[in-house]
């Protein structure tokens, strides 16, 4: 199952594969082993840390209902959770803020695409 999803990262624009490029197979299930859990939610898997940082690999049409849904259960377990996201992937960003996480202005830059430093935006929600 979770093969499946890093196969369908395999074929987005460059910019995306280079975010993850330090990710291989091996790597990703090693990361796995050590989550808090991981859910599946639709097309979408939800990676969640012991320190309540989120990650979602996508393969198709997200379901922002269900994710709400997660997103309040998880609060139940955690007094917020928190994700990075590239600022080129506006499509993350809009997912996000529908399930109700917020850019607070905190940003990090790390690693690169095409000679461009990347930028990470730090999305957060709290009970």
């Amino acid at each position: 199952r979770i093969e499946s999803y890093w196969q369908a990262e395999q074929s987005t624009p460059r910019w995306f594969r280079d975010s993850s490029s330090v990710w291989d197979k091996k790597d990703e299930l090693a990361f796995c082993e050590k989550c808090h859990s991981i859910y599946e939610v639709g097309e979408t898997l939800v990676y969640v840390e012991h320190n309540g940082e989120i990650h979602f690999s996508v393969k198709g049409e997200v379901n922002v209902s269900e994710l709400i849904a997660l997103k309040l259960e998880l609060l139940k377990e955690f007094p917020y959770l928190f994700g990075w996201i590239l600022k080129q992937n506006r499509g993350m960003r809009r997912v996000a803020e529908q399930i109700g996480f917020e850019y607070e202005g905190l940003r990090m830059l790390r690693g690169h695409s095409n000679n461009r430093v990347l930028e990470w935006y730090c999305y957060t929600v709290k009970k």
